[in-house]
Order: structure tokens, then C-alpha cells, then sequence
């Protein structure tokens, strides 16, 4: 949801579809996660407009990411945007939020009303 492409899995290949950016964001969330699974994965943001950066406190981090990271999943259905822990250019960590739609506090709680 967070890069706006539709992303299918057909066995081991996975297949992409949307408008370039869409397709190049989405390819490269996932080039992220499985680099992930090899070590700590540093993400230069400078020039993106998909993304905020959030500085975590190191003894906050398992906190808010959760028990392998469900908070995060959670936060990320709710949201409709793909968080992502990273290491920066001094190697703190940080939370990075990805998502194709800006978004403001004043239609999410206009969104939170309507519902109930």
C-alpha cells in the first residue's frame, strides 16, 4: 500500500505492476527487507518526498517495533504505509515511514469521526 504498486507472488517471483515510481518504490522496499535478513541496512532518504524520518531512543526501539517487529506491521496495515528500521550515516538507528500519500491530522480525524 505505502508505495501504491500491486505487488503479486506467483511461487518465487514476484511481480510488479502501477506507474514507474510506484514499481521503483515498491521494488526497492522489498530489495530493503531482504537485505535485512543479511545484516543492518542503511537507507539514504535525502531527496525523497515518500518518506519521514523518526529518531528512536536505542532503549526504545523494542518497544515500538515489537515482538519481531509486529508493532510495525500493525502500525503499517492501520496506516497504509511501510515502516522500516534503519541505521543512518552515523549508524543510530531510526524508524523511516514510507507511504505515497501525505496524509494530514485533520482528515485522519474526519476519517475517525465518520467511523464512529
Amino acid at each position: 500500500m505505502a508505495s501504491h504498486a500491486i505487488i503479486q507472488y506467483v511461487g518465487h517471483v514476484c511481480y510488479l505492476a502501477g506507474h514507474r515510481k510506484e514499481r521503483k518504490c515498491a521494488r526497492e522496499y522489498i530489495t530493503w527487507l531482504l537485505d535485512q535478513r543479511r545484516g543492518k541496512v542503511t537507507v539514504d532518504v535525502r531527496g525523497r518526498d515518500d518518506c519521514t524520518e523518526v529518531h528512536i531512543p536505542s532503549n526504545c526501539i523494542g518497544w515500538v517495533t515489537g515482538n519481531r517487529g509486529s508493532e510495525l506491521r500493525r502500525i503499517e496495515q492501520e496506516s497504509g504505509t511501510f515502516c522500516f528500521m534503519s541505521g543512518d550515516q552515523h549508524g543510530e538507528e531510526r524508524l523511516l515511514i514510507f507511504g505515497h500519500d501525505e496524509g494530514n491530522r485533520v482528515a485522519e480525524k474526519a476519517a475517525q469521526l465518520q467511523k464512529g
